[in-house]
C-alpha cells in the first residue's frame, strides 16, 4: 500500500483495518476519541459506508409506516 498522508481519513473507511498500518488506525481512533470528548458526539464502533450509515433526516412521508 501506498503512504498515507498525515490527517488522511479517507483509508480508514474504505480500506479494511487488518490492511491498513496499526499506528495509522490507532491514531484515527485518538482523533475520533478527542472530537466525542470535546464535541460530545458518539461514534459507534467501525464506521463503515457500506454498513448503512445513520442519517439525522427526516423520513419521507411515504416511507413512515401509517398505524391506525
Amino acid at each position: 500500500m501506498k503512504r498515507i498522508k498525515h490527517r488522511d481519513l479517507t483509508h480508514y473507511f474504505l480500506e479494511d483495518h487488518r490492511r491498513l498500518p496499526r499506528a495509522y488506525v490507532a491514531s484515527c481512533k485518538r482523533f475520533f476519541k478527542e472530537i466525542e470528548q470535546r464535541e460530545g458526539i458518539k461514534f459507534a464502533g467501525k464506521f463503515k459506508p457500506e454498513a448503512g450509515a445513520p442519517s439525522a433526516k427526516l423520513q419521507a412521508p411515504s416511507a413512515l409506516k401509517k398505524t391506525q
